[in-house]
């Protein structure tokens, strides 16, 4: 048996090598030959320290960065947070208080009473007052008396109110005593002047009034209602040769009146007894702020009658909600009312509203300036 190992150059077919033998192992059939390791190139294949260090620097730094940009984020959180807790305390107080002012205007009858706005001193009546839109507490307090008002104001609008302060019982009157200029008058025993004459601060009651001296004096009972006016005309007998006469004074409001500068009576009295002949009477009501003069002619024996129409003044009214609007019973529109032309003296304002009671005002009306009038017809 031939024991002889075989190279692969005894193989059929087989090529010579030409490194020989030594140029690698012997092929084992079935089996792929490896191919040759350089062990230079292998250990390059692994990572150096450097390598590993800083792929772990790479590693970590995104996870530093993501967790430092949640920073911001969080920051907006919170901040939105806040922003809704503090609009959640704001809110109610922003629906309860409107925004803007709107005009209050406060009148009483008498004038001059302290106005107090939410307990707040703010001046005295007739007064106009910006206030911020809502309701406010007013108090007026007058010399007469004490009012206390809830008043809603409402922005860019005006209301006006108008406020009748109960007047104390008064204790004295007015006497007004007219007849032949000149005549001396004495009240309770008590010198008071000479005819024509208004005497103030008379006692309420009855009176013993005595006109005139010696035999043409003439003595009369008159009482004096408490805060009214009494009118007293005594008809004394005209100095010789001269004629008596009367005049009489017809107009819608009451008007003192005046021989010149002497007052020789009132227009609520039926005849003024004046000597006859020409007469430039002066007619006045310093209340409304009128006055006016004509000149008139007596006959002797005769009443001559003076017929005064007196001017217009201005009335503005409003009311809360709204109302209808009638003066003395005639129907001028519906609130508000602005630069309604009435003539001047007392009249009777009413108010309604189908969802409200009927409300009724008494309004003086003067040429000293606009009247206003407001209702709150809910209270």
């Amino acid at each position: 048996m031939d024991t002889r190992a075989v190279t692969p150059t005894d193989r059929p077919g087989a090529s010579p090598d030409p490194a020989g033998p030594a140029a690698g192992p012997a092929h084992v059939p079935g089996w792929s030959q490896a191919p040759e390791l350089d062990l230079d190139d292998a250990l390059s294949q692994f990572a150096s320290d450097a390598d590993v260090a800083r792929r772990v620097r790479r590693i970590k730094t995104p996870s530093r960065a993501r967790a430092a940009s949640k920073w911001p984020i969080v920051a907006g959180v919170v901040l939105v947070a806040l922003c809704l807790a503090a609009a959640w305390r704001w809110w109610p107080a922003r629906a309860t208080s409107p925004a803007g002012t709107g005009t209050v205007a406060i009148e009483t009858s008498p004038p001059g009473a302290s106005v107090l706005v939410d307990g707040r001193e703010r001046g005295t009546t007739p007064l106009t007052l910006p206030l911020p839109a809502g309701t406010h507490t007013v108090t007026v307090n007058g010399t007469t008396g004490r009012r206390e008002l809830s008043v809603t104001v409402v922005a860019g609008t005006q209301i006006v109110h108008h406020v009748e302060l109960a007047n104390s019982a008064p204790t004295t009157g007015r006497l007004q005593i007219s007849g032949a200029a000149g005549a001396p008058i004495v009240l309770d025993g008590t010198p008071r002047g000479v005819t024509p004459a208004e005497l103030a601060d008379v006692p309420a009651g009855e009176h013993t009034v005595t006109i005139g001296a010696g035999a043409a004096a003439v003595t009369q009972r008159v009482a004096v209602p408490a805060g009214g006016v009494a009118l007293l005309l005594v008809p004394l007998r005209p100095p010789d040769g001269q004629a008596p006469a009367w005049i009489s004074v017809v107009a819608p409001i009451e008007l003192q009146v005046f021989d010149g500068s002497a007052l020789i009576g009132n227009s609520t009295t039926n005849r003024i007894l004046v000597l006859a002949g020409r007469h430039t009477i002066n007619l006045v009501n310093a209340e409304l702020k009128y006055q006016a003069a004509r000149t008139v002619e007596v006959e002797a024996g005769r009443v001559a009658t003076v017929r005064v129409e007196v001017p217009n003044g201005v009335l503005y009214v409003n009311a809360v909600p709204w109302a209808e609007v009638f003066v003395d019973g005639r129907r001028v529109g519906e609130t508000p009312i602005a630069n309604l032309a009435v003539p001047i003296g007392a009249h009777e304002i009413t108010l309604r509203n189908p969802k409200f009671a009927e409300q009724k005002r008494s309004v003086v009306i003067s040429l000293a300036g606009p009247s206003r009038l407001g209702v709150d017809l809910r209270q």
